[in-house]
């Protein structure tokens, strides 16, 4: 006796497209939710980025953007260090967020940088460095520009831990970039043989 299969595979397919609708629908009203009850928008913004960012791109961008202008206005230090915050959150792999933040964090940091240091100071040390590691490499500014500014704040004794680590951060890029291709595999196989 055979059977036929076809009716239980759809009925399959059928029943797993609802567990997706649904999963999908429950991530919905839980963004909605949590926003609802939460202190305000930025903080809904933070605590649920990647699911915020699903359910109400519109909102999403309008949150970021707005958090962003007070960073770049400096008229209140705990709006900077908010924005700034949002580079130690988790998001998974959101390279149009990580423009925008660069360009932002990049901007501030060229055109108001008594207000970037002055924020990032205050930091811990997690962010301090998630900051300072992107703008090695900025995507927006000249890297002439950022070094300039550092170098002009160097002798800011308030500042030191930060130059130190943008120094500290530059050199390890420049040393990994230096020497060639015999020399590095030289080192490689005298530290395996160490081991």
């Amino acid at each position: 006796m055979k059977l036929n299969m076809k009716p239980l595979k759809n009925m399959l397919i059928l029943l797993l497209a609802q567990i997706s609708l649904y999963s999908f629908f429950v991530k919905v009203s839980f963004a909605e939710d949590v926003c609802a009850k939460s202190v305000s928008e930025f903080s809904c913004l933070k605590n649920n980025f990647d699911v915020m960012y699903a359910s109400d791109y519109r909102k999403f961008w309008q949150v970021a953007n707005l958090a962003a202008k007070k960073a770049e206005k400096c008229e209140d230090m705990a709006d900077v260090s908010a924005f700034f915050q949002l580079a130690v959150i988790k998001k998974s792999g959101n390279a149009e967020f990580e423009e925008f933040f660069s360009q932002t964090v990049e901007r501030i940091c060229v055109e108001n940088n008594e207000c970037f240091f002055s924020a990032l100071v205050k930091e811990n040390v997690q962010t301090q460095s998630a900051i300072v590691g992107m703008l090695k490499n900025p995507l927006f500014q000249n890297q002439k520009s950022i070094y300039e500014v550092f170098v002009k704040n160097k002798e800011n004794k308030a500042y030191k831990a930060i130059i130190e680590l943008y120094f500290r951060q530059a050199q390890q890029v420049d040393d990994s970039h230096q020497g060639n291709f015999w020399d590095k595999l030289k080192t490689f196989f005298t530290f395996r043989k160490k081991q």
